[in-house]
């Protein structure tokens, strides 16, 4: 059986940068029930650079992050990741039609969510739900989140 503190600990560590992607990493990581409902989610720290607004004189826009134009994503993770279910359950109706994978990837914004089900293929168990910026290599994401559903699935 599944305890709080080990899947915490177990999505929290798909969270720390790989050497491979300096100062890129996931922003989160949820453990969802096969129905959508969240279990327990991660989010990485943004830096205070990241936080902080540019608001030198005659900037137009106050919520420009330097160069980058956004919302600080931790206010729209909730958004991205209904629309991410609302797509995976289109997602299950066309398997049972085309027999596709386990897992969806949709790029929504300037970010990438990765829907991966967990303990089973036919009726999983549970859904995994990275969301990371779209720079972050998918591969490498990809593979990050078909680890945790291997230790996930072990550990019940």
């Amino acid at each position: 059986m599944l305890q709080p503190r080990s899947v915490s600990s177990l999505l929290s560590q798909v969270l720390i940068p790989s050497p491979l992607t300096p100062g890129k990493r996931p922003l989160s990581i949820s453990l969802l029930s096969s129905s959508g409902d969240p279990l327990c989610s991660c989010t990485s720290a943004a830096s205070a650079s990241e936080r902080s607004f540019d608001l030198q004189a005659g900037s137009s826009n106050p919520t420009e992050y330097g160069s980058v134009q956004a919302l600080d994503p931790s206010e729209n993770l909730n958004a991205y990741s209904l629309v991410a279910l609302n797509l995976w359950n289109r997602h299950l109706q066309e398997r049972e039609a085309e027999n596709t994978t386990d897992w969806l990837e949709v790029s929504v914004d300037r970010f990438n969510v990765i829907l991966k089900a967990v303990g089973g293929v036919e009726s999983p168990k549970w859904l995994l739900l990275m969301i990371c910026e779209a720079e972050y290599p998918k591969g490498l994401a990809l593979k990050k989140v078909e680890n945790l559903g291997v230790l996930i699935d072990q550990q019940t």
